[in-house]
C-alpha cells in the first residue's frame, strides 16, 4: 500500500465514523511517512508496519464512545499532540545541552589549527631566512636551517589545507544539525535532511587532495632529509646535544 492509497483509506474509513479531527489526525499519519521516507524506508514499508487503516480508526472511535461522543476523541487528539510536542521540546533541549560543548569544542580546534600554521610559517621565515628574534631558536647551521624551513613551509600549508577542510565540515554539520532541528519541530512536512561531510565540488575537492598529498611528502622528505643531514653534519645520531639544544655539549662530555 502507498502512502496516498494508506491515508485516503485511514481518511475514508475516520469520516465514514464520524471521528473529530480527522484532518488533524491524517496529518499527524502524513507526518510520520515523511519522517520515515527521510530515514531512506519505502511507502510500502512504512505502510506495512502501521497497520491496517481501519483497525486504526477504530482505535479513534474507541476513545470518542464515551458520555460526551466524538467531544473525547477531539480532546483525546489535542492532548496527544501536546504530549508529542512536549516530547519533542525536551528531546530538542537535551540534544541542545550535548550539541554546544560539542561544536564549541569543534570551533576552538579551528582556532587552534590557525594558530599552528601561522607558527609554522613564521617559523619557516625564521629559519631560512636565519632570523633568531629573541634568541628562541637552537644554534642550526645555515644550509641546514633553509630544510628546517621547508619542513615548518610544508607543515604550514598542510594545516592551512586542512583548516579549510574542517571548516566546511564544521559548517556542514551546523546546517545539517540546524535542518535537523527544524524538521524536529515543525509541524508541516519537513524539509529534506542534509549531509554531514563538506559539499565540495569534484574539481575542489581534487585540488584539495591534491595539495594535501604533495605538501605531505614535501613535508617527509624535508625532515627525513634535514634529520639525516643533521647526523651526519654534527658527526653524531643524537645532532641535537652536540650543538647543545638542551644545554648539553659531546665537548663537554
Amino acid at each position: 500500500m502507498t502512502k496516498n492509497d494508506f491515508l485516503a483509506k485511514l481518511m475514508q474509513t475516520l469520516e465514514e465514523r464520524k471521528i473529530a479531527e480527522t484532518e488533524d489526525i491524517v496529518s499527524e499519519y502524513e507526518q510520520h511517512f515523511a519522517f520515515k521516507l527521510a530515514d531512506g524506508f519505502t511507502e510500502e514499508e512504512i505502510a506495512r508496519k502501521l497497520g491496517d487503516p481501519v483497525s486504526i480508526a477504530e482505535q479513534y472511535e474507541n476513545v470518542s464512545a464515551g458520555p460526551y461522543g466524538n467531544v473525547n476523541a477531539k480532546s483525546y487528539a489535542i492532548s496527544r499532540n501536546r504530549a508529542l510536542n512536549a516530547l519533542k521540546f525536551i528531546g530538542i533541549v537535551f540534544a541542545d545541552i550535548f550539541a554546544a560543548p560539542f561544536m564549541i569544542i569543534l570551533f576552538a580546534w579551528q582556532i587552534v589549527m590557525v594558530a599552528l600554521s601561522a607558527a609554522c610559517a613564521i617559523l619557516s621565515v625564521c629559519l631560512v631566512g636565519d632570523l633568531n628574534i629573541g634568541s628562541v631558536l637552537p644554534p642550526i647551521p645555515h644550509g641546514i636551517s633553509v630544510i628546517y624551513g621547508i619542513a615548518f613551509a610544508a607543515l604550514a600549508l598542510l594545516s592551512a589545507v586542512g583548516f579549510v577542510w574542517f571548516g566546511a565540515f564544521v559548517r556542514q554539520l551546523m546546517k545539517s544539525y540546524g535542518r535537523f532541528h527544524h524538521n524536529a519541530l515543525v509541524t508541516d512536512e519537513p524539509l529534506p535532511s542534509l549531509p554531514v561531510n563538506p559539499q565540495f565540488s569534484p574539481k575542489r575537492n581534487r585540488r584539495l587532495r591534491t595539495a594535501a598529498l604533495v605538501v605531505l611528502i614535501v613535508l617527509i622528505v624535508a625532515v627525513v632529509l634535514a634529520i639525516v643531514i643533521s647526523a651526519l653534519s654534527a658527526g653524531a645520531v643524537e645532532f641535537w646535544h652536540e650543538w647543545g639544544w638542551f644545554g648539553y655539549t659531546g665537548a663537554r662530555a
